[in-house]
Parts: structure tokens; sequence; C-alpha cells
């Protein structure tokens, strides 16, 4: 997975051109990635994939202060806002949750919630490797979990994959919440990530009938 293209901070810019975009209800390179319209319109990510005017994917990233950026997906091109910088990207939460899933990408987030649908999980991207502010990010998201909750990190099977977990490990370590269970879900053949699992899953597009399966493991 290539690293997210970042710039300069220009915030103002950043939300004046959100502002601009639209929600998407159904998008046709993510439909593409056999990410179903479905999903995108389901109440787990309502408000939260846009498209923009070139009808790039838009996955808007949040910190303590609000908006701060976004990843951009199409085919062939992976990137982040110019001018912004990363928070986390998340989807809706609801009071029943008692999991979270953290991503790498925002698309294999939501690749793994159609693999692994799941009604009491929210999903976070980290839009790839942390930047010094998205550790206490993730630990504030950490200590919104319930008493026994669970946090599963999707990253890829790759060094990039390893890293980032090490990263997220130590950030949930300052969450001091020693009642969560955490562990690391990655794809079983090494290279791939989660969108990689979706795209040659044998389920019909559109059908999560895939289960929870063993964590602390690569594979399904």
């Amino acid at each position: 997975m290539p690293k997210l293209e970042t710039s300069s901070k220009d915030l103002v810019q950043v939300q004046t051109l959100f502002a601009a975009m639209e929600p998407a209800a159904a998008h046709p390179y993510l439909m593409g990635r056999n990410i179903p319209a479905a999903v995108l319109s389901g109440p787990r990510l309502v408000g939260k994939v846009y498209t923009d005017s070139h009808r790039n994917a838009i996955f808007p990233h949040y910190n303590s202060a609000g908006l701060c950026g976004y990843e951009i997906k199409n085919q062939n091109f992976t990137g982040f806002a110019k001018g912004g910088e990363k928070g986390l990207w998340f989807s809706t939460v609801s009071h029943t949750d008692t999991v979270a899933v953290i991503a790498e990408t925002a698309i294999d987030a939501i690749s793994y919630h159609v693999l692994y649908p799941d009604p009491h999980t929210r999903l976070f991207s980290t839009g790839g490797s942390l930047n010094p502010d998205q550790p206490e990010l993730i630990a504030r998201a950490a200590a919104r979990l319930p008493q026994g909750g669970l946090i599963i990190i999707a990253t890829d099977h790759d060094p990039g994959g390893d890293s980032l977990t090490d990263a997220i490990r130590q950030a949930l370590e300052s969450a001091q919440r020693p009642d969560l269970q955490i562990t690391r879900h990655s794809p079983a053949q090494a290279g791939q990530d989660w969108n990689d699992v979706l795209k040659h899953s044998e389920a019909p597009q559109g059908q999560p009938t895939m289960k929870m399966g063993g964590m602390d493991r690569q594979g399904p």
C-alpha cells in the first residue's frame, strides 16, 4: 500500500474544498473494489464517504479541532488533501458498539466491515503511518469503548503493516485501559490488504457472508 501524500498545512483551503463535496451513497470506483452501494448508504457509513468534482472517493479525517484533511482514492491514485493533516477517519458510532477496527486506510476498514459484518463494530483509518498527533487520537478512541471491549488492528500483511501495528499498540497503551482486548488480524497472503481479500472473495458482490475468524494471526 503506497503512503498517502501530504503537504504543508492549509486547513482553511481543506475545509472550503470539502464543503463543496457531496456524500456518496454509491461510488463507481468503490463498487469496482467490491464495496456495494448498500454498505456505503447504510447506517454505519452514512455521511462518512464523499465524492469530489473529479469523482474521487473522499474519506474525511478529524482531529480534536474538527475536520483536518481527507483521504483521496480513485483508480491508480492514492492521496491526501493538499494542505491537510491526518487525524482519524471513522464511521458512525453507536452506544451499543463493543468493537473498534483500526485499519491503514478507510477502504481497508470498510472492506473489513463487508467481510466481517457486525452491528456492534465501529471503524477507523489512520490514513497510513502515524504522525505525531495521531497516537493521542487513537488513545481517545480506545477510551470511549465500553468495559471489556475489543480492538482489532486490521493492518496489511507486509512490513508496513507490522510497523503500523506496533505504533498503534503503543498508542493504545496510553489509553490506560487494561480491560480492553487488543488483537491484530491481517490477510493470510503476504502483501495483501483487506480490500485485496474482498476483491478475491468468492461471495457475490454485496453479500457479506464471511464470519469472524481467529485473531492475532494472518488470515481470515
